[in-house]
């Protein structure tokens, strides 16, 4: 091997080691000063709920809800295609094949982000896996999201969720935002909008008494 190459390749390793050294704190955030800012990234902060319980915490549950929708979706998605003599068209025991897949998985891929201060799940396919971050996988979280992925199907039923996704494509609104179990996202929504209305309310009192806080 050219002794240059060699060479070139020590000083790179040894540029990526400095370079790690200087912008890793030791509290978990990674930073860095350059022209275009300051980049910030945060190691998830767990409460015990989030690090000991056996179930998916409330406040993370629409996600987990998303990902099983999109694993689900996939799945009969990529079935269909491989059945064109029958158009498409799944029988029962394709049904129960993939949703025994997809709730067979492992989901070791599978963990939380804090992202902007607020923890998320994230993942292959789902849409904080790209969102810059550190992402602290296994442990509860992937016997969580095998659990979520049994009730759906035990509690709604395979066929029924295949009959959803063949009609619209897609299960995410079917399976997070109705009501009860499948309504994870509905509540994050109105906890959100219930919220915007109290602060709302609140400006608008300041504003009618504005000398109340001289």
């Amino acid at each position: 091997m050219n002794p240059n190459f060699k060479s070139a390749k020590l000083m790179l390793l040894i540029c990526c080691v400095l370079w790690t050294l200087t912008f890793v704190n030791v509290d978990g955030k990674v930073t860095g000063d350059g022209q275009s800012g300051t980049i910030s990234f945060e190691t998830p902060n767990l409460d015990d709920e989030d690090q000991h319980s056996n179930h998916m915490p409330l406040e993370l549950r629409c996600d987990g809800c998303r990902i099983i929708a999109m694993k689900f979706r996939d799945g009969f998605k990529a079935v269909s295609k491989k059945l064109k003599s029958r158009k498409g068209k799944l029988t029962e025991v394709d049904i129960l094949d993939v949703v025994d897949s997809v709730c067979g998985e492992k989901f070791d891929s599978y963990g939380i982000k804090q992202i902007d201060g607020v923890k998320r799940l994230s993942g292959p396919g789902f849409e904080t896996a790209d969102v810059p971050g550190v992402m602290q996988g296994g442990g509860k979280w992937p016997g969580r999201l095998k659990d979520m992925c049994a009730q759906y199907a035990g509690d709604i039923g395979e066929e029924e969720i295949y009959e959803e996704y063949k009609e619209n494509g897609d299960l995410e609104k079917f399976l997070c935002y109705g009501s009860g179990l499948t309504g994870y996202c509905s509540e994050g929504k109105k906890k959100a909008k219930k919220s915007k209305n109290k602060t709302d309310k609140h400006s608008k009192k300041q504003k009618s008494h504005p000398n109340d806080e001289l």
